[in-house]
Formats: C-alpha cells, structure tokens, sequence
C-alpha cells in the first residue's frame, strides 16, 4: 500500500472497479477501497446470483415443457441446493477473475470501510489514511423499505435475504413489479412455487409502456403468477411457519414468506455528516454534467446518482469519470441506455416510451412488428413476442424502442446504437439480418414505417 494515489475509488461494484480498471490501464495508480466483497451487489447479490437461478430454472421449465420436441421428462425435479451451489460456483469465478485482473493492473486493494475526509483524504476502516489527487464514489445501494412492512429476515425479506435462504419457499408474495421482482416470481413459479405478486400501480413495470409491460404480465401469468394491479398489502400475520396477508383489493393469502422489492437507498449516509458533499433529500449525490461533485476533483458514479440504477450505466459512468479525473472534459451521455427485465421472455427498452413522446409533445410515427412469422422464434416455441419502434415523424430518427422476446437484452444493442447514432428506420430495414434469427424482426418493424414489412399482413 501506498501512501498517496492519482485516483481512489471507493466502493468495487460496477461503476467503482470498471472506474478503477480504466484508470490503471491508462497508467494511474490507482487505490481500490472495499470494504466488502469485491464485484458489489451486482456480482454479488444481484444480476450475476439471479441469473445463473433464471438460466437453471429456465432449463428446468423448458425439459417439463418439451413434449412437442420429442423430450419426454417422466420425473423431472428441480434440486435447489445444486442450483444454490452452482450459482457460488460461478459468482466465485468472476470475483477471483476480478482480483486477478486487478493485480495485473497493479491496482491496490484495500479492504475496509472508506470514509472521505477531505477532498484528498480517505480513512480507511482498519489500514489507514490515504490521499488521492482525485477521487471516485461508488458505493453503491441498498435494498429499499415500506412503512408497515417490517423486514424481520425470516417471513418478509429483501432479496439479500432471500437469496440467502437454502430452502425453496412453496408459496410467496413478492411486493412490487419492478424488474427485480419479477425477475424473483419468475424463477419461483417456475419451479413449482405458488406465487402472488402485488403492484401499487396499475401496471406492472410502471415506467415502461403499458402494451409491453401488459404483454409480460400475461406471459408471466401464464407460468402461473397471480399478479394483483392496484393493489396493496394492508396487513400482515405471521403464524407458525406462514404468513396470513390481507391485501387492498379484499383477498387474503396465506404464504410462506414475503419479498418486499421495492427499489433500492443509495449508501450515502456517512456523507452527510462528513465534508460538505451536496446530496438531494433522498440521498443521492449531486454532480454535473461531468459527474464531478461539488468539490472540485471529487466524482460520483453508480446507485448513488439518481440516474437507473442499472449495472451497465454505472460501469459506463465510471469510465466517463476517470477520463475526467486525469485531465479530459467529457459530458456524461444518458441519451442510449438500455435497461432489460430478465424473465424467460424478456423485456428491453432504449430511448424513450410512446408515453414520454406523447406527453413531451415530440411528433412521432410508432412501427410494430410480431414475432410469430419469424422463423426462430416458432423454433424456439416462443413466438408471441413484439418489437415496437418510435421515429421523429420529419426525418425518421429512432427516438424510441422495446422488445418482448426471447433474449430481447441481446437485441436491444443494435437499436441503441441506432439511437445513439440518430439513425433513421431506414437505415435498419436496409442492414443485412443473419436468417433464420430473431433480429430480423428488427428489420421488418423498420419496414412498417416505410415500404412495408415483407412478411407482414
């Protein structure tokens, strides 16, 4: 350990160890604090965790759901504890692969709690006091509360705790349909668990548009989900090994436990009462368009700006910061982020909703297009799918997209380029898509803004 550093990074989760990466490869020394396990939520209890149990429990649905295919699955079953071992397994691997890279780059490590004490210094639980030319914030966020709904660890959990759990609940409520939530109901209803889900608003994924997020909310109701739209949990009674649940609309439940999944709190706590940084009244750190804070050299990245909390903005945020921070002047551009919900038939937007252009006022045209004629979606089985595209109505740029499909995550990369790039619906029919595929989809809904789409009615 060194005494003094160009760049201190606090907090390893996405937009801190990419933040720090970048800067090491540009030849900083650089100064990682953590003072937990590296990778932070994300790797740790968070996107990688969920999906290794969403790809397990994807294989499982897919081999009781096969006859059709000639797979006959006579006693299939669904072995949690291998899964849970699996997920450590890989989980394990990318934060020993993290730690490895970080030595590469002779990053230094350090492992503790940081507390920023100047706009130089940093205390660091247990090693000291170190000082940075600049310094980067990244630590990230917490999983979030509802008044009345206290969380006790054993019958209402957050997905921290949840995830902890070693046995598979027969029955849960999950409260709140927000990506992570129905990320959670997915999983369990796919392997045999009853599952209620309650939404406050009158759609599930409330910032998304309503004929998208209608259509996942039917294809998850097909798995088996009970989703209950304008609904609350008014109270709750825990007995033995159960939960009782009334909820708003009149129903009562009996459960085994309950997710509350209901956002999540930036960690900024010890700031407040440290040296001066501005933050909002929910917490959040304010920073300008170079997310530099209000202490010059200091920077902000991550959960802990009120931006998505999404994992890949964050990595891409960091990024942006350390350019800053040794010397460049770059506007941080929020214009082309994708966000994806992964359930089997996942969800993907970039750019802005039909709603959002309708009440910005902004002139548009909107292309729709089904994936049932495409050939690789009915090979797949999963053909119910839709792509969905808004344009500026004079020059034709892509201002908006959404995906319901198998691997619409994967898809939605060539509309936010598209977005970002301005390109017009034009430019997408005329690219050559790889057949048979599911991005051909993509072409033939920029075709229905133009001469057509060629296999469409």
């Amino acid at each position: 350990m060194k005494d003094s550093y160009q760049l201190v990074v606090i907090g390893s989760g996405p937009g801190g160890y990419v933040a720090a990466l970048k800067a090491a490869k540009l030849g900083a020394r650089v100064a990682l604090v953590e003072k937990d396990l590296v990778g932070g939520t994300c790797l740790n209890r968070g996107c990688i965790p969920t999906k290794v149990m969403l790809e397990a429990a994807h294989r499982y649905h897919l081999a009781l759901h096969s006859e059709d295919y000639g797979v006959n699955v006579e006693k299939g079953s669904f072995n949690y504890a291998q899964c849970l071992a699996k997920r450590e397994e890989v989980v394990s691997t990318l934060r020993s692969g993290l730690e490895r890279l970080f030595a590469s780059v002779k990053i230094d490590l350090l492992r503790g709690r940081g507390r920023l004490l100047s706009e130089r210094r940093v205390d660091i639980e247990g090693v000291g006091v170190i000082s940075g030319d600049k310094i980067i914030l990244a630590t990230g966020s917490r999983t979030g509360s509802l008044p009345g709904l206290a969380i006790d660890g054993k019958f209402i959990l957050d997905s921290d705790q949840l995830l902890a759990r070693e046995t598979m609940p027969g029955s849960i409520l999950v409260v709140g349909g927000g990506a992570v939530g129905l990320e959670f109901a997915n999983f369990y209803a796919a392997c045999g668990s009853n599952v209620h889900l309650v939404e406050i608003m009158e759609q599930i994924l409330p910032n998304e548009e309503r004929r998208m997020a209608g259509g996942l909310g039917k294809y998850l109701q097909g798995l088996g989900i009970k989703i209950h739209l304008k609904t609350t949990v008014k109270q709750v009674e825990t007995t033995g090994s159960s939960v009782k649940v009334a909820l708003s609309d009149g129903r009562e439940l009996s459960v085994e436990c309950i997710l509350l999944s209901v956002g999540r709190q930036p960690n900024t706590d010890e700031l407040r009462e440290s040296v001066g940084i501005e933050i909002d009244e929910k917490g959040y750190i304010m920073v300008d368009d170079y997310l530099e804070t209000n202490l010059p050299g200091v920077y902000a990245v991550g959960d802990v700006l009120r931006s998505p909390a999404l994992a890949h903005l964050a990595s891409h945020e960091g990024i942006t910061a350390v350019r800053n921070a040794l010397g460049g002047r770059v506007k941080m551009d929020y214009s082309a982020v994708p966000s994806v919900v992964y359930t089997f038939m996942e969800m993907a937007r970039v750019g802005a909703t039909e709603e959002e252009l309708r009440s910005q006022g902004i002139p548009f045209r909107s292309g729709q297009f089904g994936f049932r004629p495409m050939g690789r979606a009915l090979a797949m089985g999963m053909p119910d799918g839709v792509v969905r595209i808004h344009v500026e109505t004079e020059s034709g740029r892509l201002l908006g997209a959404s995906i319901l499909a198998p691997q619409a995550g994967d898809l939605i990369a060539e509309l936010t380029l598209a977005i970002r790039e301005k390109l017009s619906f034009s430019s997408l029919a005329e690219l050559v898509h790889a057949h048979p595929t599911l991005s051909e989809a993509i072409g033939e809904v920029s075709g229905t803004l133009g001469e057509g789409a060629i296999h469409g009615l």
